[in-house]
């Protein structure tokens, strides 16, 4: 039987230099989600009628997060709302999802921020809701 895991101490980072650099205050986490495009082949001599298919170009997605927004930090949060103010194709950079596992396995990838939505309510915490959109391919450690 495999191991089961809390997803709670689940780190997000991003590449600063050559340090792994946390995002303080991330709560929820989702993502990346992978896709592939399919490709209708279908021609006149496909057996029984049926549709066929073919896989295509695979797209890692996004990840996505809320955090406790702290205007304050100067470093890991502050990086995310510079990055998306950033309209230049360097604006991409590099991100890892370490899951909580027994041997903190990780997700590496390239991205761009693509949303930074900042909420401030009536009765709760300062937060902003971010998205990052992932181009490339992933290093999975599986």
């Amino acid at each position: 039987m495999s191991d089961k895991y809390a997803a709670y101490g689940a780190k997000l980072q991003y590449l600063d230099g050559a340090t792994w650099t946390d995002i303080a205050g991330v709560r929820d986490i989702s993502g990346p989600g992978f896709s592939a495009d399919m490709i209708d082949v279908t021609s006149h001599s496909s057996a029984s009628a049926m549709r066929e298919k073919i896989k295509s170009l695979i797209d890692a997605g996004e990840l996505s997060f809320d955090l406790v927004w702290d205007p304050e930090d100067m470093t890991g949060q502050r990086i995310l709302l510079n990055r998306m103010l950033t309209v230049s194709t360097s604006a991409v950079d590099a991100y890892r999802l370490v899951f909580k596992t027994t041997n903190s396995k990780t997700w590496q990838f390239n991205a761009a921020v693509s949303k930074f939505e900042p909420s401030n309510p009536v009765e709760g915490e300062i937060s902003a809701s971010v998205t990052l959109t992932i181009t490339g391919l992933p290093t999975l450690d599986l």
